[in-house]
This record gives structure tokens, sequence and C-alpha cells, in this order.
């Protein structure tokens, strides 16, 4: 399951996954995130905030997955991956051969650096 906030003054949108990550979950997300772009022109950033990787629950939710990062990767600038999941070097670097936007790892009781890290515009 994933909650999600959108911080509108800031461009800003906080997602916190409570367990594996399911088809649904990703097309919550994309709805709130095209909801916010239809009356701006892009995100300053994504914080993706979980203590540890929690999987998903099946392959339609990798697979929705991969379509929400396909289709919102250029308008977000940065993406800030607040974790202490020991995938989080592997994710950055495979991120980073896919995605536009700048990719960061931050620890898990860092959450307010991360924050302050994808406001900056």
């Amino acid at each position: 399951m994933i909650s999600f906030k959108m911080l509108e003054a800031d461009a800003v949108v906080i997602v916190k996954p409570s367990g594996p990550f399911s088809e649904g979950d990703f097309r919550g997300l994309a709805g709130g995130v095209d909801q916010y772009l239809e009356s701006h022109d892009g995100l300053s950033g994504l914080m993706i905030q979980v203590q540890e990787f929690p999987g998903w629950e099946n392959f339609s939710g990798l697979v929705q997955h991969i379509k929400f990062v396909r289709k919102h990767h250029e308008i977000i600038q940065r993406v800030a991956l607040v974790t202490d999941s020991h995938i989080a070097t592997a994710a950055i670097s495979f991120a980073n051969h896919f995605v536009s936007a700048e990719v960061r790892h931050f620890p898990f009781e860092e959450s307010e650096n991360a924050l302050s890290w994808v406001k900056q515009r």
C-alpha cells in the first residue's frame, strides 16, 4: 500500500509505502500526480520514505510501477530515496540509467534533509 501527500506550494509529492506495491497503488499515485500536473508544469521533487523496501505484490504491481516511472520521470527534477534498505544504492544506480531526475539516497532518519533537498528549484 502507498500513501502519498502533495505539497502543492513546494511542487513536491511525498510517497510512503507501507507494504508491497500493488497495481492500484500506482494507479492512485499517478491519478494524484496527473491531477496536480493539469495546472502545473512539473514537480520539483518526489520523496519516497520507507524504512525497508517492501517489494511488489505481484508482477502487475511491478509493471504499473515501471509505467509510472516512464510517464513521469521527465517532469520530476529530484527524487529522494529515504530508506535504510540495503538495496538503495543499487536502486539509485539503476534509476540513473533510466530517469532524467537527479536521484539521491538519504538515511531514514534524515527525512527533513531529504525534504529540503527535493524542495529546491
